[in-house]
């Protein structure tokens, strides 16, 4: 700085313009080279709570059970928490911290473990008017359901063969949404006589059952055909939803 003033008052030039220049200098050397208006992206924070019933269909592994948040057309959350079953009791509280500001739909959804969202139990559209700190009062959440036993088993697994998209489907058994209700409960297999389809209350005797859990049920194996796409957690939901009465909800 001693031998920019020495230069400065030896040049031809000074007066105003080396005193403007030296200002110039002086404020460069602060290190402040950030506009004093930047500030952090908003976000909003949000807490919910949710009680659960049939818990024994609660997702162990093959799925999982997530709180997310969604931006606009969207497919995959912006932000997520995965939900563990409660130890006691069948409430969980939860809460998503930093979600991002431009997401506009908050969902507990069922998932597949590479996050592809099966079957949404809970949706709620937020907004700017919603502020910084959301809280979602409590919400039943019912888990044995015909809904979700549609989607994450018969649209996933069977229709394909039991389903209008296959023409005539298969021993007359289809299992689309509209038609699957009608054509399971307490209806005679027409596959093997003297058996039920479905019967509620009672899973381990309508035929169902064994036909997803046991090589020898029909001539056609649908345990061997199914695979390692018939998982676990699919056959539990079957079970607790039969259990449960088998309830067209």
């Amino acid at each position: 700085m001693k031998f920019l003033w020495t230069a400065l008052a030896k040049s031809p030039f000074w007066g105003l313009r080396g005193l403007f220049l030296l200002l110039v200098c002086i404020g460069c050397d602060s290190g402040d080279i950030y506009p004093d208006d930047i500030t952090e992206e908003e976000t909003v924070n949000l807490a919910a709570s949710f009680d659960f019933k049939g818990l024994e269909s609660f997702p162990s592994g093959d799925y999982n059970l997530i709180l997310g948040a969604f931006e606009n057309n969207k497919a995959a959350a912006v932000n997520y928490v995965r939900l563990s079953k409660p130890l006691t009791g069948t409430k969980v509280e939860v809460s998503l911290a930093n979600v991002s500001a431009e997401a506009e739909t908050i969902k507990l959804y069922l998932a597949t473990s590479s996050n592809q969202v099966v079957y949404t139990f809970y949706q709620r559209t937020i907004n700017s008017s919603s502020g910084n700190n959301i809280v979602i009062p409590e919400q039943k959440i019912h888990l044995s359901t015909l809904n979700r036993l549609q989607n994450q088993l018969f649209t996933r697994r069977c229709v394909s063969c039991h389903g209008t998209q296959a023409h005539e489907p298969s021993a007359g058994l289809d299992l689309g949404p509209e038609h699957c209700y009608a054509n399971l409960i307490n209806i005679a297999s027409t596959s093997k006589p003297g058996t039920i389809r479905v019967i509620p209350n009672d899973s381990e005797n309508s035929f169902i059952t064994h036909v997803l859990t046991e090589e020898s049920a029909l001539p056609f194996n649908h345990v061997q055909f199914l695979g390692a796409n018939l998982k676990e957690d699919d056959l539990t939901l079957l079970r607790e939803w039969i259990k449960d009465g088998a309830l067209n909800n």
